[in-house]
């Protein structure tokens, strides 16, 4: 998969900390300034690093999902929307990833500006999900989460299947909750098979709008 001839393209964790130190990077031109604080916590990715796939193009990352195992009992008042996203700490998450009490919260997708509507959030979800469902120890019943706060948020949660669960108007931030649940093996496998699917449809990267 490449963007173009000779461009290198490359789908990964973000397992050290250089890779860390990049996503700062990247958060901070999809936000034009100081990202939400959440998204460059050391201590939150210290804690679960394999919740970061990122995208490289010729070694820029150029793209990164974040996914959080929160406990529902520690951080289930940011689930259900009474505390804000930017108050969750590496205290909020599970410390056994296959707990019963795991809700895996989608936290954040950054496309580098010059990248986006060209496939690159197509395909990261894609390389995610698939490295997460061989990596990860899930089983069912298993859990998602994800907050809408932007217009590319709410395309993702809707791509996802996922439902609301809160209003913006029932949470102290202003922004709703959205959730699903897969009850079986064969159902999340069926959405890992859909963004693989929705990555070929979008082939390669497109180099330029």
């Amino acid at each position: 998969m490449s963007a173009r001839a000779g461009v290198r393209l490359e789908f990964d964790y973000l397992t050290r900390r250089r890779s860390f130190l990049e996503l700062g990077a990247l958060a901070g031109s999809v936000y034009g300034g100081e990202p939400p604080a959440p998204l460059t916590n050391e201590s939150l990715w210290r804690a679960f690093p394999r919740g970061y796939v990122g995208g490289w193009l010729d070694d820029a990352l150029t793209g990164c999902i974040l996914l959080w195992p929160l406990d529902a009992r520690r951080a289930g008042d940011f689930l259900a929307g009474s505390r804000r996203e930017r108050d969750l700490t590496e205290d909020d998450l599970v410390t056994v990833c296959n707990s019963p009490r795991a809700v895996y919260y989608f936290a954040g997708l950054l496309i580098a500006p010059s990248w986006r509507g060209r496939g690159m959030a197509a395909h990261l979800l894609a390389e995610a999900m698939v490295r997460w469902h061989r990596d990860l120890p899930w089983r069912p019943p298993i859990r998602f989460a994800a907050m809408g706060v932007s217009v590319e948020a709410l395309r993702f949660i809707d791509r996802f299947g996922m439902e609301r669960l809160r209003s913006a108007e029932e949470t102290a931030d202003g922004h709703p909750r959205y959730g699903r649940t897969f009850g079986t093996e064969a159902a999340l496998r069926s959405v890992v098979r859909s963004a693989r699917d929705a990555a070929d449809r979008k082939g390669r990267l497109v180099e330029s709008p």
